[in-house]
């Protein structure tokens, strides 16, 4: 299954969507995207 995660920063060690939840559900076999914004 393909899942994309949209979040509107990426702030790299925090926020479990960004770093938690996408390696968690990588790690059952599914192909994980996250995709944000470069702007604070």
């Amino acid at each position: 299954m393909r899942i994309a995660f949209i979040t509107p920063w990426y702030s790299e060690r925090m926020g479990y969507l960004e770093n938690s939840l996408s390696k968690a559900v990588a790690g059952l076999g599914h192909e994980v995207h996250v995709f944000s914004s470069s702007r604070h």
